[in-house]
């Protein structure tokens, strides 16, 4: 397994036959390819200042309005050790044909063990680091039939001084932008 490898994934990196296996690896912020993902990391970085990260106050919906369709918030339960959907982007939505808000973390593992497995794990990487995570791949139907052939996705914490107590996720979904020329196999 690469050590780079998402929680839950082989490590490979790239569109496997039929987006039949999940292929997602962990990368740093520097290596983030959308400028959308970029855009957010920015304002987040503006915002916590010299702290380690800002509050889920300081980002306000307006300056994150253009990319709000493509944005999902948790609040971290620490007394269950689960997250609850708070916020659930309308791109969301229509790639994991679910809208998930309001409901818990665990309800969602119920449905779909292995997603909701790879959701928790990077969930909790962000907790316990109080740092920025971010993943870029492929989910195949091994774990989802999800309505897209390419992720790359930001995880970044919010809180005070007491810890992580939300969690922001923005994602850019579709064909990675280095594969403009890459064809998806028929189903």
């Amino acid at each position: 397994m690469d050590a780079n490898a998402a929680p839950g994934t082989d490590g490979a990196l790239g569109i496997a036959p039929n987006r039949e296996r999940t292929a997602i690896v962990a990368i740093s912020t520097r290596e983030i390819e959308s400028s959308d993902l970029c855009a957010v990391f920015e304002i987040w970085n503006e915002q916590r200042g010299t702290r380690s990260m800002p509050a889920r106050d300081d980002l306000l919906p307006r300056r994150l309005a253009r990319w709000l369709s493509h944005i999902s918030l948790v609040r971290v339960l620490t007394e269950t050790n689960d997250y609850e959907f708070r916020i659930v982007g309308q791109a969301h939505v229509q790639v994991y044909g679910a809208n998930s808000q309001g409901a818990k973390l665990s309800q969602v593992t119920a449905a779909s063990p292995q997603l909701g497995g790879m959701l928790k794990a990077s969930y909790d990487t962000v907790r316990v680091q109080r740092a920025p995570s971010a993943y870029r791949g492929v989910i195949g139907r091994d774990i989802t039939r999800a309505q897209f052939d390419w992720v790359e996705t930001l995880y970044l914490p919010l809180g005070a001084r007491e810890g992580v107590d939300h969690i922001l996720n923005v994602s850019c979904y579709g064909l990675p932008p280095s594969a403009k020329s890459l064809q998806v196999l028929p189903e």
